[in-house]
């Protein structure tokens, strides 16, 4: 028999497995977020790469052709707003470069900016001493009620007030500012001369400051304007570009196939698309279905044994005794090492296996396509409703074998690479000798 000390020490034996595995399971639950970060890019690359396919160029004919051939309209009227902003930009190129401040714009900078140079000691030392005044709560209570003001009374009430709140701002002015007043009345005197400079001095400073950046803006827009063409003409491809994207993803199939069916490059280009916005669903799913669930599941048998480790602890302190059978510590030990060990092997593999893919080329546009069968070589993915789904629909139904309508009997390229898909699934399944199966419980 075995006391509670035993049997603790199997118990912090199984709450420590559980941490390593949680600690793996948040290792690989970054791994995927990380791969489908990547993937991203990756899309958002082959969809920049899809429409410089398609708009190449973005004269009138051109764009006209493809409203036509794409059925999407709005492309020409992209165009022509952007040829308003080119005229926009020009003419007021045109109209700063007949001003002064652009014409002879190195003077007229360092003009202004001399100016400037030369007020900022008084302006700086005027903020400076006048921050020890409004720093302080003494300063803000008198002038609230006028105190600074000519021909101010403050009243019987108020005088004694005045008189505390002078004082200890007398206090604070000598302290921070080194600034000594005999009376309250000398103290006026010099914040009223203070003042005096800070409404002429300030104003003045912030008028030269504005005229200056009045300037250097002025430069700024004309160097804007000048670098418009270009900056609009990338504008104008990036928004012809989604547009047209955007037609392309809400069309509908039976359009997206007869487009696919005219153009072998807008096929390969739509599939590689299509494939890697799985891959990307792919993952994100399965993070949750075999990841978070099983966080989930350690976490409360971790607050489980946390909740036992606890009361024993608590016995153990208190000087009780219980006895455990060699049965209870073995329970308490087994951890199934081997199960999570193979649970790990497998929610790694097909991480690699999804992120890895890249035969994108023997996917298909079509929706009935079931893409997880391609990219895993059909592993187990029955905790994905899409694959479970289809699976259900089509029983029979194998990759290996689908044939988009527009491949004829006698196209050897699209043949060959069915052939050499299916040699390479076996290959790959042969050199695993596991049929990926992942065991949920």
């Amino acid at each position: 028999m075995f006391g509670i000390s035993e049997y603790l020490e199997a118990c912090l034996y199984r709450k420590n497995f559980l941490e390593q595995q949680r600690g793996w399971l948040f290792q690989e639950r970054q791994q995927y977020e990380s791969d489908a970060q990547r993937l991203q890019s990756a899309l958002d690359r082959v969809r920049q790469e899809m429409a410089g396919y398609l708009i190449p160029e973005i004269n009138d004919e051109h764009l006209s052709e493809l409203e036509r051939h794409l059925e999407c309209e709005g492309l020409l009227d992209i165009k022509k707003d952007y040829e308003q902003r080119f005229d926009a930009a020009d003419r007021r190129r045109v109209q700063l470069e007949s001003m002064d401040e652009i014409q002879n714009y190195d003077e007229r900078i360092g003009a202004a900016e001399s100016l400037v140079a030369e007020l900022l000691p008084s302006h700086n030392e005027l903020r400076s001493e006048f921050m020890h005044w409004s720093g302080s709560k003494w300063y803000a209570q008198l002038d609230r009620r006028g105190y600074f003001e000519e021909g101010y009374w403050p009243g019987f009430f108020n005088r004694f007030w005045d008189w505390r709140a002078v004082s200890f701002l007398m206090a604070d002015l000598e302290g921070g500012a080194q600034l000594n007043f005999e009376t309250p009345d000398q103290l006026k005197r010099h914040y009223r001369k203070l003042q005096e400079k800070y409404k002429v001095v300030i104003p003045e400073y912030d008028d030269r400051v504005a005229q200056r950046d009045r300037i250097a803006a002025l430069k700024t827009e004309h160097q804007q304007c000048v670098s418009a063409p270009e900056r609009l003409l990338g504008e104008l491809y990036s928004d012809l570009g989604a547009a047209v994207l955007e037609h392309l993803g809400s069309i509908p199939q039976a359009r997206k196939e007869y487009l696919a069916s005219i153009d072998s490059n807008l096929d390969d280009f739509m599939k590689k698309e299509i494939g890697i916005r799985k891959q990307i669903q792919y993952l994100e799913v399965l993070a949750v279905s075999r990841i978070d669930s099983q966080t989930q599941n350690l976490d409360l048998e971790t607050a489980k044994i946390d909740g036992k480790i606890n009361k024993l602890e608590m016995k153990r302190r208190r000087g009780k005794q219980k006895f455990y059978s060699q049965d209870d510590i073995d329970r308490m030990r087994a951890v199934k090492t081997e199960k999570w060990a193979k649970r790990r092997l497998k929610t790694e593999k097909i991480r690699r296996k999804i992120t890895d893919f890249n035969k994108y080329d023997r996917g298909s546009v079509t929706d009935d396509f079931l893409w997880w069968d391609l990219i895993t070589n059909s592993s187990y993915g029955d905790d994905i409703y899409e694959v479970r789904e289809h699976r259900q629909r089509f029983p029979n139904w194998n990759h290996r074998q689908h044939r988009d309508s527009w491949h004829t009997d006698d196209d050897d390229d699209y043949a060959n690479a069915l052939i050499d898909d299916a040699a390479g699934d076996l290959s790959s399944s042969m050199a695993d000798n596991d049929s990926d199966l992942f065991d949920p419980s």
